[in-house]
């Protein structure tokens, strides 16, 4: 392997370490918003379920 291929072969590691860091980022920030959506149902039942209350 010359110096160059060497080179390339190392460049194209870190893109592929990149994109697996990327791709963990993106996978943790999907968790994320499932979570929010999740407790934003909850408190979306939980303001109908007052109201319910104080028009009774």
């Amino acid at each position: 392997m010359t110096e160059q291929q060497g080179a390339v072969a190392d460049e194209i590691n870190r893109n592929i370490v990149s994109i697996n860091d990327l791709s963990i980022q993106s996978a943790q920030g999907a968790e994320q918003t499932a979570v929010a959506s999740t407790q934003q149902a909850q408190l979306a039942s939980d303001l109908q379920r007052m109201e319910g209350e104080f028009r009774t």
